[in-house]
């Protein structure tokens, strides 16, 4: 019982402030009066930079290019997949898994900026980007795959006949 007043109390205090807000600003609200710049700067300019903002900074902060947030977000791991995927004359479209490998890549950070591969990769990414950040990570993925290649036999057939065509 006591939450519908509750609620009965906060309903009408809601109207009263908006019978008082518009008695307040009946002119501007009938239109006889144009709005005061300061309403229409809060109303659209902050609103809508606030709204951009909230688009682009989780870009800026996680994403892996950011120079200034760059040492806060390592690759922590690599997954690979290759596959070959054929379509036929029918488009039946079949999928053979070549290589996978889940979580067993070897992550490493170069820090010695004398080897080679380091000079091989800093020079490519000095010329794509203004600033390099001087960290850089290797990734290796293991020879063999965690799957074998399974093909059924009449995907080997399909198989041949794509090669040879």
């Amino acid at each position: 019982m006591w939450i519908q007043l509750d609620n009965l109390y906060a309903t009408l205090l809601i109207v009263k402030y908006n019978m008082a807000y518009r008695e307040r600003d009946r002119i501007t609200l009938s239109g006889e009066r144009p709005q005061p710049f300061i309403y229409k700067f809060l109303y659209g300019i902050v609103i809508f930079s606030c709204l951009l903002l909230a688009l682009v900074a989780p870009i800026m902060v996680f994403s892996t290019l950011s120079e200034s947030f760059s040492n806060f977000n390592p690759v922590v791991q690599a997954d690979l997949s290759v596959s070959l995927q054929m379509t036929s004359m029918t488009h039946t479209t079949s999928t053979y898994l070549l290589y996978e490998s889940t979580s067993k890549a070897q992550l490493t950070t170069v820090t010695d900026k004398s080897s080679s591969e380091y000079k091989c990769f800093a020079t490519d990414l000095t010329s794509k980007y203004s600033k390099t950040t001087g960290k850089m990570q290797t990734v290796q993925f293991p020879s063999s795959s965690d799957t074998t290649w399974r093909v059924t036999p009449t995907g080997l057939i399909q198989l041949g006949e794509w090669c040879c065509s």
